[in-house]
């Protein structure tokens, strides 16, 4: 049971990174709504990407010059969605079927989430800090920033491409899946160089090209949490139009 399990969860991340969700709707940086007091929870950005995960990691906070009041309304919204993730505990008593269509629906109910918690977390932050953060959120997903129709569209990806994305994508889920199921997870780390490789198959020089770009300048970070009691280091406030650290 415990195995069937296990591949149930493999084959809900698997289909985040085939799932075409849509981007949310762009709208002006301003405040943030406030929340309950605590930590982050989880908040999964498109493409199966934890903007929590971003957020809460230091050099990502350093890239973006996140204001201390923007941490903590960050970290607010955050605590707002602590009792919005998944109840796993009735899925022993599941058939496969219906474990499968419960993970489809938690899926759904997920991506729908993510769209709203982008739009609260853009209102947060200044709007060359979203930018930046998307840059950021491309480089921490890789490869997998290519199931995001944001990208997808700026890239100028056809349909054929997307339609041979998403098959590659599902071909290399399955292998997976069967590597989890027979205990190989030590070949988990090829997979995803094969996956990487028929994917950038796909682009032409021009979209290779175009997707780096998207990138930005290069960051080094572990997506590891980071938040402590009393939270991260101090920033000094805005005044007028400018912005400044404290030390």
């Amino acid at each position: 049971m415990r195995r069937a399990m296990v591949g149930g969860v493999v084959l809900v991340l698997v289909s985040v990174l085939v799932v075409q969700a849509q981007p949310p709707e762009r709208g002006k940086g301003g405040k943030g709504r406030r929340g309950p007091r605590g930590g982050f929870g989880m908040m999964m950005g498109r493409g199966g990407m934890s903007l929590e995960g971003l957020l809460r990691n230091e050099k990502v906070r350093e890239e973006l010059d996140l204001l201390e009041p923007q941490i903590e309304e960050l970290k607010k919204l955050a605590e707002s969605m602590r009792g919005q993730r998944p109840d796993f505990s009735r899925f022993r008593e599941m058939s496969q079927e219906e474990r499968r269509k419960a993970f489809e629906k938690m899926r759904e109910e997920a991506a729908k989430r993510a769209k709203q918690m982008e739009a609260k977390i853009k209102e947060i932050l200044l709007p060359e800090q979203w930018e930046r953060l998307q840059q950021i959120r491309i480089q921490a997903m890789g490869i997998r920033a290519l199931t995001d129709p944001d990208v997808q569209a700026k890239l100028k990806l056809t349909e054929e491409q997307v339609q041979k994305m998403r098959s590659a994508f599902e071909e290399v889920g399955r292998k997976m899946m069967e590597l989890f199921r027979s205990g190989q997870r030590d070949k988990i780390a090829s997979m995803r160089e094969e996956m990487e490789k028929k994917l950038l198959g796909i682009l032409t020089d021009e979209q290779k090209a175009a997707f780096e770009k998207l990138k930005g300048k290069k960051v080094d970070f572990e997506l590891r949490p980071q938040f402590r009691r009393g939270g991260p280091g101090r920033r000094g406030g805005r005044g007028g139009e400018g912005r400044g650290r404290g030390r």
